[in-house]
């Protein structure tokens, strides 16, 4: 038998993260799924990204910040250290 790696809770971090990454999507005038298209990814992944319930790579950080013309930093500014 197997171990299958446990799946990390997303925290308040995500949630933030992810707020930001809503504000700017319609700030850009995207809608979710124009964004996971052009980031690769789908609808629902974008949707539960945005609402904190899925953690955001780093390579989908990296993809979303050239999509929306916004350095990374731009994604944690509320956030504290």
């Amino acid at each position: 038998m197997t171990d299958t790696p446990k799946r990390r809770r997303s925290s308040a971090e995500d949630k933030a993260i992810g707020t930001r990454l809503r504000l700017r999507r319609k700030e850009c005038g995207l809608t979710q799924e124009v964004l996971g298209e052009a980031a690769g990814i789908s609808l629902q992944e974008v949707q539960e990204m945005e609402e904190g319930l899925s953690r955001i790579s780093a390579l989908d950080l990296w993809r979303f910040s050239g999509l929306l013309r916004k350095d990374l930093d731009y994604f944690f500014i509320d956030l504290e250290e």
